[in-house]
């Protein structure tokens, strides 16, 4: 390519922000071209130059054109600009109030097949001409007029992507555009409604998700053979859908959160490639019979819709399916028959629903892992074929207050559930006895009878020899427990607060144990007093769960003597009390004060503060100036560690957000501490938690240890989305302060760092900022601040990137002192930063205005 043709290319790259220059006025603005280099620097790496060199060549070819005259310079324009193919214009770096096309901006590029255009800035382009033959790829986020300009023509278009524009309608009529594949308008709030796609019948991915404003599908959507992928989650307006669909290479539908759209269309013909269907929080009250045609669905989402009424029989004809979610459909009565082996089914969520019963067909469910029946009110009995699902690991009951006869129908086959892992019967207030479990249970790892009406375990619960938690906390009839329940040598959890008639907790010797003077004189912090009364009772050696009583009695005795300003006594009981346990490293592990403290987090306001401590508590603290600082709430929130939390404001009531080992997120209401909800769904420890707002919905990220990344609402319905983050591991998320914005940072287990942005309304990576050293020493932890730069502690320093850069912006080592990975906070003003410190200190960053303001 000769020297002319690049520097057509370039010119036409490097738009004006006031108008379209076309070559004669650019060879006399080079110093224009140096205040935009991000512009068309990636064009120089094409051709191995620097930019330096490449400006000394555009000057020197500008001058001698200029000799040659006015009129070979117009003829070396119109050469130049016939010959673009492409161009990449980001006006995300500068913000100008309004960007202007002329109208014949594009008209002689009768070549162009690549035109994108990025950023949120104002635009001008009245009568713009678009007749573009050779155009394959159009990418203008916030296109600015109503529609595609009246004479717009590209025949061979393969791509239209218009996110967050003002388009009303694409246009008129049908278009000849039968190369077209893509069309994404995502988060159009003006689109009443979709085009013809008559003539378009080549695509393949058609998206409107969140057009607001979207009212009816055009009919020519139904004959679209080639499409793949049909999104229209959250177009809340959305009443007109075609009758009949059967789009035979239709992979996956969503209509999730389409809150007007009362009905789903027949199945016309076979679709065996739809594999996911999203119908959640929608108007629909029913499924058609033809949905059977669905022959290869994978995943059928029915979750709040709160009109839907049946399940069709021909459900179990769908022999594909795995998934199948209509929690929170409150009008769902009855579950069908199920007249056919499923033996792909995995996970029935029913929560929340007013089913009374399952049919004993449900054993035909050969494959069921996960069976959800949470706060079915109406529910009143399980079949008793349930104890033959062999494969069944989780069974959740809790808040099913009629259930009240079931565990007796089952006196002894629930022992033949050899595979079930979970049980949660939890707020199952009319449920009074447990049965006998007659067989070994060696899978059975968690236990939830919390709230129910038992009196008594029976003996044979030494059967469950893999139980690591048991919780009977306000089993207000409880009376006793067995003598044998020491023998579970697995238990680790026992949790029994708030069982008002439980008097004597027997071991072998018989002796009354009073659990109320045992409740005072650990409240009181007698831990001599509290030791002593255990030992009457039980020994440490005795079992496994007796060790970790003792230990924790005495590591609080460790704990509370180094905060006295002698730490004699702390040496002695180290020496002493806790050399028993020096052959169990993961207990000892466990007395070290410096890793205790997970978290520490406060409201914006600053009157309240809680920690997230590493052994299941959380505490709240009240802030009153000075030195005024009180404990507010103590929140017993997880089973095990407690690795985040957060406050948030769900209708207006202050909350705090827990995550822990447990795999569980928890919300507590901040002024009592009573326990709000609880989210199930993750599958390994959950590491952090985010809250948000948006679009009037209030809801909750979580990331778990094995990278997954969920959203809850606050409505016990499930996980809304489900997505990967990068790495896998140990991750956080955060908004930009302006909340229009979705970060993360996290670090794998080979120690690879990363910092993205997400695009939310994909589920996917938008960018990935680099700058993070091969392998980092530890964790990395990030910030946001001012809606422009992103901080993380990584490489013993600081390391500081502006959002709409991939590369590192600068890094400050602040004089050293910094441990590998430190801990970072800017205020939100980002005129601030603490960064933890070697030997427990903190550096303090500030800016100029953060110097005025200290």
């Amino acid at each position: 390519m000769n020297n002319r043709s690049q520097i057509g290319i370039l010119q036409e790259t490097a738009i004006d922000t006031r108008a379209f220059t076309m070559m004669n006025s650019m060879m006399n603005s080079m110093t224009y071209m140096r205040l935009i280099p991000h512009l068309w620097k990636q064009v120089l790496t094409m051709y191995n130059c620097s930019a330096e060199e490449e400006i000394a060549r555009w000057k020197a070819i500008a001058e001698e054109e200029a000799a040659v005259g006015t009129g070979v310079e117009q003829e070396f324009a119109a050469q130049a600009t016939e010959a673009v193919e492409s161009i990449i214009l980001d006006l995300s770096f500068s913000k100008p109030e309004v960007v202007y096309f002329s109208s014949e901006a594009f008209v002689k590029m009768t070549k162009l097949r690549l035109l994108k255009i990025h950023g949120d800035n104002g635009y001008s382009c009245e009568n713009l001409k678009f007749v573009l033959h050779e155009l394959r790829s159009l990418v203008w986020k916030h296109f600015p007029l109503k529609s595609l300009p009246s004479n717009f023509i590209a025949k061979n278009l393969v791509e239209l992507d218009m996110q967050n524009s003002l388009v009303e309608h694409l246009w008129e009529g049908a278009k000849p555009l039968e190369n077209l594949k893509i069309i994404n308008l995502t988060s159009s709030p003006h689109l009443k409604k979709t085009p013809d796609f008559t003539e378009a019948k080549n695509l393949e991915k058609v998206v409107f998700r969140s057009c607001t404003s979207l009212f009816e599908v055009h009919p020519s959507i139904s004959s679209l053979k080639n499409l793949v992928l049909l999104d229209l989650e959250y177009c809340r307006n959305l009443k007109i859908f075609p009758s009949k669909i059967g789009m035979k290479s239709l992979r996956t539908l969503k209509l999730s959160w389409c809150v007007n759209l009362d009905k789903f269309p027949e199945v016309s013909d076979v679709m065996q490639d739809l594999s996911e269907l999203y119908l959640d929080y929608t108007e629909i009250k029913e499924l058609p019979l033809s949905i059977s045609n669905l022959t290869g669905l994978v995943t059928l989402n029915l979750q709040g819709c709160k009109k839907f009424k049946s399940l069709p029989s021909s459900i179990s004809h769908m022999k594909s399916l795995k998934y199948l979610y209509v929690s929170g459909c409150s009008k769902l009565e009855k579950f069908p028959e199920i007249s056919k082996v499923m033996n792909n089914l995995f996970e029935l969520y029913l929560d929340g629903t007013a089913i009374k019963e399952l049919p004993a067909s449900i054993l035909n469910l050969t494959s069921l892992v996960t069976l959800k029946l949470n706060h079915c009110r109406e529910l009143e009995i399980l079949p008793s074929s349930i104890s033959h699902m062999k494969s069944l690991k989780y069974l959740y009951v809790s808040g099913c207050s009629k259930l009240e006869k079931e565990l007796e129908i089952l006196p002894s086959s629930i022992s033949h559930m050899k595979s079930l892992k979970y049980l949660y019967v939890s707020g199952c207030s009319k449920l009074e006895k447990f049965p006998e479990i007659s067989e070994v249970m060696n899978n059975l790892f968690e236990l939830y009878l919390d709230g129910t009406a038992i009196k008594e375990l029976p003996a044979s619960i030494l059967n469950l020899s893999s139980l690591v938690t048991l919780k009977l906390n306000h089993c207000r009839e409880l009376e006793s427990l067995p003598s044998i329940i020491s023998d579970l040598k697995s238990l680790e959890y026992l949790h029994v607060f708030g069982c008002s008639k439980l008097e004597k907790l027997e071991q072998e010797s018989g002796v009354f144990f009073n659990m109320k003077y045992f409740e005072e004189e650990v409240h009181n912090g007698n831990w001599d007093e509290v030791e002593k009364y255990l030992s009457g009772f039980t020994k440490m050696e005795d079992n496994s769960y007796s060790m970790k009583i003792f230990f924790e009695i005495r590591k609080q005795k460790y704990l509370e003597a180094l905060d006295k300003p002698d730490r004699s006594q702390a040496v002695d009981i180290l020496v002493k009390d806790l050399n028993f346990f020096a052959a169990f490293d993961e207990l000892l592990e466990e007395i070290d004060p410096g890793v205790s403290v997970n978290h520490v987090i406060r409201i914006p306001d600053g009157a309240l503060f809680g920690i997230a401590y590493s052994r299941h508590i959380v505490q709240i603290y009240s802030y009153h100036g000075g030195d005024g600082v009180r404990e507010h709430l103590e929140i017993d929130a997880h089973v095990g560690g407690v690795n985040d939390l957060a406050f948030s404001h769900p209708n207006e009531q202050l909350c705090v957000i827990t995550c822990g080992d447990d795999k569980t997120i928890k919300v507590w209401d901040a002024t009592t501490g009573a326990k709000e909800y609880t989210f199930e769904g993750q599958e390994a420890p959950v590491y952090s938690v985010c809250p948000h707002y948006k679009e009037n919905i209030q809801f909750i990220f979580s990331i778990a240890l094995d990278g997954k990344i969920k959203a809850w609402e606050y409505d016990n319905l499930g996980s809304r989305v489900d997505y990967d983050a990068p790495g896998r591991w140990c991750t956080t998320m955060a908004y930009s302060a302006d909340g229009t914005r979705l970060f993360s940072c996290g670090t794998s287990k080979d120690g690879e760092s990363y910092i993205v942005e997400w695009n939310e309304s994909e589920g996917a990576v938008k960018r990935t900022y680099q700058g993070f050293r091969k392998r980092s020493f530890g964790v990395v932890q990030f910030n946001t601040t001012k809606d422009r730069f992103l901080a993380a502690g990584d490489d013993f320093s600081i390391k500081f990137w502006d959002m709409d850069n991939i590369q590192l912006l600068t890094t400050a080592d602040v004089d050293g002192g910094l441990p590998a990975s430190p801990r970072i906070r800017l205020n939100k003003d980002g005129t601030l930063l603490a960064a933890s410190a070697n030997e427990n200190g903190i550096k303090v960053l500030a800016n100029a205005d953060g110097m005025r303001w200290l």
